[in-house]
């Protein structure tokens, strides 16, 4: 993880430094190979495309138990910026539609929207412009998807919290009326109390 934010602030060679002292310590294989996806990340950003390239390839014949396809799905749209990069447009392009199809099949909303935006430019740079517009159409579409889920969510949050509100005012009704209806009855006992003591005062004098 500390090797990824190193990445992600461009600070590439610790970063390196960081996956290198992560390989010491585990063996898992599902491990070791998000550590190549990450590697690979920053090779490229690093320029070094060969060994960026045959990280990538490595994972996509993986035999994860647990993220087969999302390792797949990174390393064909990884595989497709670097194409991109060296302005190897035709297979940047087929890395990019293999990479839409597995994010596709199994749900990858983020993996989706990277390869319509790379297919995008990518299909702009071959001059053909009908599929670059579908790709970008796509990225409407998936665009509004999410809008309408985040939508779904926002107006479930919403009257959930109404009707925890009511739940929280009504306990508050009642709660009060409780304690009120204590305080009539502790009325009600100390009335009866004095009535009690007064009659007994009444008498003890009567009988003087």
């Amino acid at each position: 993880i500390e090797a990824i934010l190193l990445h992600r602030s461009n600070r590439n060679f610790q970063s390196l430094f960081m996956l290198n002292e992560a390989k010491q310590l585990n063996n898992d294989r599902n491990f070791y190979n998000n550590l190549l996806l990450t590697e690979a990340k920053v090779y490229l950003s690093l320029e070094k495309y060969d060994s960026a390239s045959k990280n990538l390839n490595s994972l996509l014949v993986n035999t994860d138990l647990f993220e087969k396809e999302y390792l797949t799905s990174q390393a064909y749209l990884t595989l497709a910026e670097l194409n991109l990069i060296q302005e190897n447009f035709s297979e940047a392009a087929k890395n990019g539609e293999n990479a839409l199809e597995v994010a596709k099949h199994n749900g990858f909303l983020e993996d989706i929207k990277d390869a319509n935006i790379l297919l995008t430019s990518v299909y702009e740079k071959l001059g053909l412009y009908q599929k670059s517009l579908v790709n970008s159409q796509n990225l409407v579409q998936l665009k509004d998807s999410i809008f309408n889920v985040e939508k779904n969510k926002i107006e479930a949050k919403t009257a959930d919290k109404i009707r925890d509100n009511y739940k929280t005012e009504e306990i508050a009704r009642q709660e009060k009326k409780i304690e009120e209806l204590t305080e009539s009855q502790n009325r009600s006992e100390l009335t009866a109390i004095l009535t009690s003591a007064f009659l007994i005062i009444i008498s003890l004098l009567a009988v003087t």
